[in-house]
């Protein structure tokens, strides 16, 4: 597969930035949140070939950066906070989400973490078009799933979930490099499928665990009940 004609932007976490810049996805521009502090590690870890990670100073610098790329036809969005406004959506041809849950039952800030409290067997990514400032709604274009490893870490998860949906972005960008048509779909998301977002100190808590079978021994009382 190849999308070379096409030109493509990143905002979005640190760990996606590395999984899916080295190697798995070419960026003309990568971009993270204000709140994100290790931009020097992730440049000094990077592949030579990859794009130097930035970050914005504020929410509202998103429009000035944009405003001056004349050349990227599609912007790329996994795991960043911050809503995107429609000021910075229509200024690309194709906006898509690379969310890392079940975008029918699992939409949300924090779906592979809400998965493993749910002691859910399969974790999942899917594509979508942002077309709105509506999260996690826009038309529905393709997803995967793998056997989760509950004997491996929290990151070890994350990796696999962002290889996985950087295959499913390449695909789709050579559909949109050749004018094939997408095959996105519109849908309407079920009452009860916004999950709320895992407390920070869940989080923290999950993420240091050597694996996530001692970090579920260890919190059963956080866990929800089965979707």
């Amino acid at each position: 597969m190849t999308y070379q004609t096409l030109n493509a932007a990143f905002f979005g976490s640190f760990s996606t930035s590395y999984n899916l810049t080295n190697g798995v996805v070419k960026f003309q521009h990568a971009y993270c949140e204000p709140s994100f502090e290790s931009v020097d590690v992730f440049n000094s870890i990077r592949r030579p070939s990859s794009v130097v990670l930035k970050k914005f100073n504020s929410p509202s610098e998103m429009l000035d950066v944009v405003s001056n790329w004349s050349d990227i036809d599609v912007l790329v969005v996994a795991g960043f906070s911050y809503r995107l406004p429609m000021e910075v959506i229509r200024r690309f041809k194709w906006v898509i989400n690379m969310h890392p849950g079940d975008l029918f039952t699992n939409r949300g800030a924090t779906p592979l973490a809400t998965d493993i409290l749910r002691k859910n067997p399969f974790f999942t990514s899917s594509l979508h078009v942002i077309d709105s400032e509506c999260l996690d709604s826009g038309p529905f274009i393709s997803s995967a799933r793998f056997t989760a490893r509950y004997d491996q870490t929290y990151l070890d998860n994350q990796t696999r979930l962002d290889n996985l949906g950087g295959l499913l972005l390449v695909e789709a960008l050579s559909r949109i490099s050749s004018g094939s048509d997408l095959g996105a779909s519109h849908w309407t998301p079920m009452p009860g499928s916004y999950q709320p977002r895992v407390p920070v100190e869940t989080m923290v808590r999950m993420v240091s665990a050597k694996s996530l079978n001692d970090f579920l021994a260890e919190n059963q009382n956080l866990l929800f009940q089965p979707a």
